[in-house]
């Protein structure tokens, strides 16, 4: 079984110079998900917090509001996160 591979050069925030990262570009459940470690997908911003992200889910998510916005004219959208309360 082939395991891809990506190469990232980022900044470090501790040390503030440049390291190269190694990172699995396939998900390890399923080979035909691919990760998506940049902070855009097709210009609209993505949580940097959470990556990385499988790029089929973002494509999915991405055609409805493609769709919706060439459609319509004006477009309301929001977000909500569910989270139960500890304590």
């Amino acid at each position: 079984m082939l395991k891809a591979t990506l190469l990232i050069l980022g900044m470090n925030a501790l040390t503030g110079r440049s390291d190269l990262f190694i990172k699995a570009k396939r998900t390890p459940g399923n080979m035909k998900f691919l990760y998506w470690y940049y902070a855009t997908y097709d210009d609209y911003p993505l949580m940097v917090d959470a990556p990385p992200f499988v790029e089929q889910y973002l494509e999915k998510l991405y055609q409805p509001m493609r769709n919706t916005l060439v459609g319509y004219t004006l477009v309301f959208a929001f977000r909500f996160g569910l989270r139960i309360p500890h304590g």
